[in-house]
């Protein structure tokens, strides 16, 4: 009879976590989320050597244009997942379910328009997902943003992993959330976070606009849900 003895996996994972403030200074911090849940997975070896797996992400510092019509920022975390192990359970791949967590909030409600946001999900980094170009009208004191994003979150291989929108007249945090899996080995995941204050050509929006009000946008952890020897 062929005998199976079952492997322990711990997951440890380590975010490295930023909070960007549009008009402020950046603002670094570090957390660490253990899962110590070693029913998390189980799998057929000849010894019961644990393998650990180690789940990582970093923080990916994002842009700070003060806030005009039509401005864009974004801030950004990269995940990947590794075998940290020696021995005989380490050439197996593992497959770790995650959940990547933050929030885009208004100093204030915006009053003139509403404030959309994206969470892309690509496996290139993006050294520049968002360009952004002045706009001034001819000397009538109006200014105003066109910002375009990187080809390659909008590409085919991106994938739109999240969004929402923070209406007019609403101080209200947005949550961000999504939950995925990454194996070991495979390539890293980067994750930017897009946000955009409506640009409305016809309506007066100085009261929102030129650093008046703020958007925080933070990417605030990234913690391993379970593991298991990918199929």
């Amino acid at each position: 009879m062929e005998r199976k003895n079952t492997v322990l996996l711990t997951v440890i994972a380590v975010a490295t976590l930023l909070v960007a403030v549009v008009g402020a200074t950046f603002a670094y911090f570090t957390a660490t989320s253990t899962n110590d849940d070693n029913s998390a997975g189980t799998a057929a070896a000849t010894t019961a050597k644990v393998a650990q797996v180690k789940l990582s992400a970093s923080a990916i510092e994002g842009s700070k244009e003060a806030i005009w019509p039509g401005t864009s920022n974004y801030i950004g975390t990269s995940v990947s997942a590794s075998v940290e192990e020696e021995g005989s359970n380490s050439e197996a791949t593992y497959e770790v379910n995650y959940t990547l967590t933050g929030s885009v909030t208004p100093s204030a409600a915006f009053s003139q328009g509403k404030i959309d946001w994206k969470l892309y999900k690509v496996t290139e980094e993006v050294k520049t997902p968002v360009t952004c170009t002045p706009v001034s009208d001819g000397g009538e004191n109006k200014f105003s943003q066109t910002c375009t994003l990187d080809t390659k979150l909008t590409g085919d291989t991106a994938v739109e992993a999240a969004s929402g929108s923070i209406e007019v007249g609403s101080s209200d945090a947005e949550t961000v959330t999504y939950t995925g899996t990454i194996k070991t080995g495979a390539a890293t995941e980067y994750f930017y976070l897009v946000y955009t204050y409506e640009s409305k050509p016809e309506t007066d929006q100085s009261a929102d606009a030129g650093g008046t009000k703020t958007v925080t946008a933070a990417i605030t952890d990234v913690t391993s849900n379970s593991v298991k020897v990918a199929s």
